[in-house]
């Protein structure tokens, strides 16, 4: 899934793409978060990320900041589809995962049909996700039937099931109705137990999202290239 999903983004103008392929090192189990050593990105001649270094060692991060920060660029370099001209990311995942802003569904398969052959489960595999409860009275109807919302709980429902060690969401809760907004909330907070380990970046533009304590924020100021952020974790 995660590679058609990669396959899916189109490229800005000299954009600098990593030329695969996307697996890398496992991470050890319980190796959560980011570390940002001397990270650099420009796309073209225009500087996104400056030697900047941070380390959030949460479970959970949320990114936050106004449009144009450079968020969704640090998602696209945590999970490996752009590259940085210099610095480094760690520590590495062999099976991220990353949701974009754009729906990534085939329009004319069934929810069902979108977890199963993208994804490759069984339908029993499907009953067993956290979001089943919420998904089941849509799971049988094509993609373009659906409304955003319930397309973007299909993505979250595959996500979980592919068990990834590195999800990354890009604003997951624009255009979605409160009570779904609260489930994925509380699913990626309280996760089953196979995704304990599971590091989670979530991009977004809200205070409102993710306000619980001991969630880690990195900050970003809109002020480019990023030379710092600021790690923060809710009390």
């Amino acid at each position: 899934m995660d590679s058609q999903k990669k396959m899916a983004l189109s490229a800005m103008p000299d954009e600098k793409r990593h030329p695969g392929p996307f697996e890398t090192s496992p991470q050890k189990s319980g190796n959560t978060g980011i570390d940002l050593n001397q990270l650099s990105f420009c796309y073209g001649t225009s500087p996104i990320f400056n030697n900047l270094s941070i380390a959030a060692s949460a479970r959970l991060t949320v990114l936050r900041g106004p449009s144009g920060c450079g968020k969704t660029t640090l998602l696209k370099l945590c999970m490996g589809i752009l590259q940085p001209s210099s610095g480094s990311i760690t520590p590495e995942h062999k099976k991220p995962v990353f949701i974009s802003q754009e729906d990534a569904l085939f329009p004319w398969l069934t929810g069902m049909q979108n977890i199963q052959n993208v994804a490759g489960f069984s339908a029993e595999q499907v009953k067993t996700s956290p979001l089943y409860p919420r998904i089941q009275g849509f799971l049988e109807r094509r993609a373009h039937q659906m409304s955003f919302g319930q397309r973007r709980l299909i993505e979250v429902a595959r996500a979980l099931l592919v068990k990834p060690d590195l999800l990354c969401l890009d604003e997951p809760f624009n255009f979605i109705d409160p009570p779904s907004r609260a489930l994925i909330q509380e699913v990626l907070m309280e996760p089953p137990p196979h995704l304990r380990d599971v590091t989670i970046l979530v991009s977004s533009h809200y205070d409102s999202d993710f306000a619980a304590p001991g969630i880690t924020t990195i900050s970003f100021d809109g002020t480019l290239p990023v030379k710092n952020l600021v790690v923060s974790v809710k009390s």
